[in-house]
């Protein structure tokens, strides 16, 4: 039966490659179930703002929330962002590949070219801009109140200098 079906496989894949398609169709993902480009892309924004928004979340709980219940050491903030990556990954890789990063879409576009065409370089960075931007929208709605906190605690003046600090819990360089 594995056998039937891997030929059925075979067979759908070498009547999409011999037959004339349209650029979309082209940019599809070959295989027994094609991915249109627009997929592959809500893909990328859903599997970006996912990854995003639960590792700077906890970014977002290591500083502004100091107490014993919360993360307090950086390990457990880096279990979190793997943690994210994995769930990230999870949701978008069968459409997309779940590139999540826009230098991974570009050494995809150099290595493997055949795989990953260069036309679908700068939507795929416009899809993962998209989803980070949206990943920090959200935690900017859910931890507005935290950071009002921290900033009125820390004598922090937003757009001052020393506001880096407020801002780090949406970046990498939180600490």
């Amino acid at each position: 039966m594995l056998a039937k079906w891997a030929g059925s496989i075979q067979g759908a894949s070498s009547h999409y490659a011999s037959t004339e398609h349209t650029v979309e169709e082209a940019d599809a993902e070959e295989g027994p179930f094609p991915v249109d480009l627009k997929s592959m892309l809500i893909a990328e924004v859903f599997g970006t703002c996912t990854f995003v928004q639960i590792g700077c979340a906890a970014n977002a709980v290591a500083l502004y929330t100091h107490n014993s219940t919360t993360m307090t050491i950086d390990w457990q903030v880096g279990v979190v962002w793997a943690l994210a990556m994995t769930v990230a990954v999870f949701l978008s890789a069968a459409l997309s590949g779940a590139h999540l990063n826009p230098a991974v879409s570009f050494s995809f576009a150099l290595a493997r070219p055949a795989d990953f065409r260069f036309r679908k370089l700068i939507p795929y960075w416009a899809a993962q801009l998209g989803g980070a931007l949206l990943a920090g929208i959200i935690n900017l709605f859910l931890f507005h109140q935290a950071i009002s906190h921290y900033e009125k605690k820390m004598a922090i003046v937003p757009g001052a200098a020393g506001s880096i600090q407020s801002a780090a819990a949406f970046g990498c360089y939180w600490r």
